[in-house]
């Protein structure tokens, strides 16, 4: 089976393990999945990273350059961004944030969920909004 890993699963991936569901972590390392991190999301780390706090610190921890190292060295592939997966997150439809009732327009999580119909490929995601999409990508997208 082909994985597709949200943003926030990689980083638990490489910096926070125990995050993840046993299954999915025995999984993972026993190497039952080919698994992917989209560009899309080496992007959201760099722009997140350079993001700066009132304290001067980085919104998030991790560089770009350390998250490639980390995906690299656990084995992970990257999926490039490619036509079709602009295509397909331009067909998307938008779907509501059913706590807001506001629509969920996250460009990340929109490129994520039509790569996984694109290649077709299972994206894996703990994010609630994210797996709104699941109706868009009949079991391609899996809700941790």
């Amino acid at each position: 089976m082909r994985l597709l890993l949200d943003t926030h699963v990689a980083l638990w991936l490489l910096y926070e393990p125990r995050r993840l569901p046993a299954a999915l972590a025995r999984s993972l390392a026993a190497g039952d999945f080919q698994v992917f991190v989209s560009m899309v999301s080496v992007w959201e780390v760099a722009i997140k990273h350079s993001i700066r706090r009132p304290d001067g610190s980085p919104k998030l921890g991790c560089s770009a350059a350390d998250f490639l190292s980390g995906v690299s060295a656990a084995g992970c592939e990257l999926l490039p961004l490619a036509p079709a997966h602009c295509l397909h997150a331009d067909a998307l439809p938008y779907r509501t944030n059913p706590a807001s009732g506001k629509l969920h327009g996250d460009p990340f999580d929109r490129m994520l969920a039509a790569q996984a119909v694109a290649e077709p490929v299972r994206l894996v995601t703990a994010d609630p909004l994210l797996a709104l999409h699941a109706a868009d990508a009949p079991g391609l997208i899996e809700k941790i």
